[in-house]
């Protein structure tokens, strides 16, 4: 039997112990700028003390700087969970097959796509052709660009996601392939397609970030939007999807968020001050 969305919540005010997000599509806008009102409800979770994770497809740099810049401590499961970073130091780093690696690049060659790679520290990127908005790719990395390299001159042992990024025609067209091809491999975002090591996931880094820090997954609270949130949300207590979310994301989640200007702040006002 369905439970309303009413009655979802008021669990989640019986059981939050800390709050979970997804950045990309979750925290940001359409550009991947961070939303003012989503950066109060992050500083009234930490004034309220609750403790907070971001669990997001970017670099660690990515997610981590968001933290610094509104002031807030928190963990971080970067790069589709490859890399776990608890406020001060990397915690756990899950690098790429070297195979798999090689594979990857002969795979954006092959459909003329442009691939991004990320280290614990390092963001690259080589273009097969296709142009990707530099602005997504900045505010995603939060101003830091990708350095441009022959990805086939990195060492892939230091690698830990690639993304490949695509018109969305050819990221459609070929999703039999590449799912096929790289275990695992999700849409962080419509554009682009993720791939980490064999059986990394955002639950496996969000399972360990909860183990280390004593919380469990039943008093996690939050939210998420795209197929590498799936694995999460379907294992935490009050895991709810974004209202454009793809279904198999609303299909994992506890329920589906209004479709307002800032749905994570909404969120976290019925959690707070309810």
């Amino acid at each position: 039997m369905s439970i309303t969305m009413e009655e979802m919540l008021r669990q989640a005010r019986k059981n939050v112990t800390n709050f979970v997000f997804d950045v990309d599509g979750t925290l940001t806008d359409e550009t991947s700028r961070v939303l003012p009102q989503n950066i109060e409800a992050l500083q009234k979770i930490h004034e309220a003390g609750y403790p907070i994770t971001l669990a997001t497809g970017r670099t660690l740099h990515g997610a981590r700087n968001i933290l610094d810049r509104i002031g807030v401590p928190g963990w971080v499961v970067a790069c589709t969970g490859a890399v776990v970073w608890d406020g001060e130091k990397i915690v756990t780093v899950h690098a790429l097959p070297v195979e798999e690696y090689r594979l990857a690049i002969e795979f954006a060659k092959k459909y003329g796509m442009a691939i991004f790679a990320s280290s614990a520290e390092g963001y690259y990127e080589q273009s097969f052709g296709t142009y990707i908005d530099p602005d997504i790719i900045l505010n995603a990395n939060e101003g830091v660009a990708p350095v441009g390299v022959d990805l086939e001159s990195l060492d892939p042992n230091t690698i830990s996601k690639l993304s490949f990024a695509g018109d969305l025609e050819t990221v459609n067209n070929t999703e039999s392939e590449w799912s096929t091809l790289f275990e695992g491999a999700v849409r962080g975002h419509e554009l682009f397609i993720d791939v980490v090591a064999p059986d990394v996931t955002k639950w496996r880094g969000i399972a360990d970030m909860l183990e280390a820090r004593g919380l469990h997954a039943d008093g996690v609270v939050g939210a998420g939007d795209t197929d590498n949130d799936i694995s999460w949300l379907k294992n935490v207590g009050a895991g709810f999807a974004m209202p454009h979310a793809q279904p198999g994301v609303i299909d994992a989640s506890r329920g589906v968020l209004p479709d307002v200007e800032a749905p994570v702040a909404w969120l976290v006002s019925q959690i707070l001050d309810s």
